[in-house]
């Protein structure tokens, strides 16, 4: 499965495509999910995410996308440490068992979760915020920036990303906050900016993501 025409001079070393190998084989021998997360339900196709909530298996994973993800995972703790030395902000990312804070809806056939709870940002001190990280390609991460001098920092993410801007309302509905503070980074926190969203309409007002949407394909036994 290992793509060598994406690894440049990797693909005449032995180990390490055989480390690639490995990490693919790890990561295919994972259980496929049989619910809809909040990082997903902001996708148009519904045939997609019904799929998913049926456990159908996904396209094998390539090594790259792999370490992307992997690598997205530990730029955000990076990035949560560095805002933990700024004195006076509080971040929360996990609770005292360890696992990260989130929800489960419809039986545990929607589930969520957030990079962390955040209060005391020096431009908004009084108010808490879902926080979350995303760390994207310069090319990506170049685009963001386009977006937030167009639209404003606060209409920023759903011009730039519908799947990020239905995650970030169904955490502030879950979560029942109101302010969303993104940290978008490029690979390894080299360049950071960051947005504000602040939307008064909970999860069930907002177009295109409601809860009808999510109830419909639990229910749904056949194809959308």
């Amino acid at each position: 499965m290992t793509d060598t025409g994406t690894m440049g001079g990797w693909a005449d070393d032995p180990t390490l495509l055989a480390m690639h190998k490995a990490i693919e084989q790890h990561e295919a021998a994972k259980p496929p999910r049989t619910y809809l997360g909040a990082s997903a339900i902001g996708d148009s196709c519904e045939r997609k995410l019904w799929y998913g909530l049926q456990g159908t298996p996904r396209e094998p994973k390539r090594a790259q996308g792999i370490y992307a993800a992997e690598d997205g995972h530990r730029t955000e703790d990076l990035v949560a440490q560095r805002l933990r030395m700024i004195p006076g902000i509080e971040l929360w990312t996990h609770k005292p068992d360890g696992k990260q804070y989130g929800f489960e809806d419809f039986g545990g056939q929607f589930k969520g979760h957030a990079d962390g709870v955040i209060r005391r940002l020096l431009q908004a001190p009084k108010t808490v915020h879902i926080w979350e990280n995303k760390t994207k390609e310069p090319k990506y991460f170049k685009s963001f920036q386009k977006a937030v001098a167009e639209k404003g920092n606060k209409n920023a993410l759903k011009a730039w990303d519908l799947l990020y801007y239905a995650q970030a309302v169904i955490l502030m509905d879950h979560f029942d906050l109101t302010r969303h503070y993104l940290t978008v980074t490029t690979p390894g926190h080299c360049q950071v900016n960051e947005k504000s969203l602040s939307d008064p309409f909970p999860l069930r007002k907002a177009e295109g993501l409601g809860i009808a949407k999510i109830l419909g394909l639990v229910k749904a036994q056949y194809l959308p």
